[in-house]
């Protein structure tokens, strides 16, 4: 039973997408809890306050993030979009798929990206964990965070999660200069950085969605 049907409440459709950005990073066990505590967090808030929440098929991702959207969305398709290579498409039940979300499949993970966050406007790309390699070309977060750019889009990195997102975080953090990603307080990306109370910071990304 969806919490709606509880309530009486039917949840409003804001017609704004947010693209979450999350991966484990190698090595990093210490960090799997608190990431997976900030993505449920994060996604129940998303979908909760009618927003689209848009992702890469993250294979340990999917379940939380559809388990939330049973519980939280008025229409599943529309709160949940979903993006995939079709390298991955035999892995899967594509008809279930299509049932629980809005699946855009790509050739490859570069358009795969391109159309999370560059086909359709989006609000704002959120970044927590993401793999740390030698070539900082290669890395995930830091991909997505160019196409986030380019499509002038800002970016919040969440930094109390491990993984690129809290490397690349303290870095602006040491350079205290945050402009080329958000417009932003300093205090807000600095509490990104710091703060451990998942639901306050997305509660609080969400009103700056509605501000800007």
């Amino acid at each position: 039973m969806k919490m709606e049907d509880i309530s009486g409440i039917r949840r409003q459709q804001r017609n704004k997408r947010i693209i979450l950005s999350g991966a484990f990073p190698d090595g990093d066990e210490i960090y799997e809890a608190s990431l997976l505590k900030a993505l449920v967090v994060y996604s129940r808030e998303i979908i909760k306050n009618g927003y689209t929440l848009v992702f890469g098929a993250h294979p340990t991702f999917q379940k939380l993030i559809f388990d939330i959207g049973s519980l939280y969305a008025s229409d599943i398709k529309y709160s949940i979009e979903m993006h995939m290579d079709k390298a991955y498409i035999n892995q899967y039940d594509i008809e279930d798929l299509q049932e629980k979300c809005t699946l855009v499949l790509a050739d490859g993970l570069q358009e795969m990206r391109e159309n999370m966050i560059c086909r359709d406007k989006g609000e704002i790309l959120i970044c927590m964990g993401g793999k740390v390699k030698p070539d900082k070309s290669q890395q995930g977060v830091d991909i997505e965070m160019d196409f986030a750019k380019k499509a002038n889009i800002p970016v919040a990195l969440v930094g109390t999660v491990g993984g690129r997102s809290s490397e690349y975080a303290f870095e602006k953090l040491t350079e205290g200069d945050w402009s080329d990603l958000n417009p932003w307080e300093k205090s807000l990306n600095e509490a990104l950085f710091y703060n451990m109370n998942h639901r306050l910071m997305i509660k609080k990304l969400l009103n700056n969605i509605e501000l800007f």
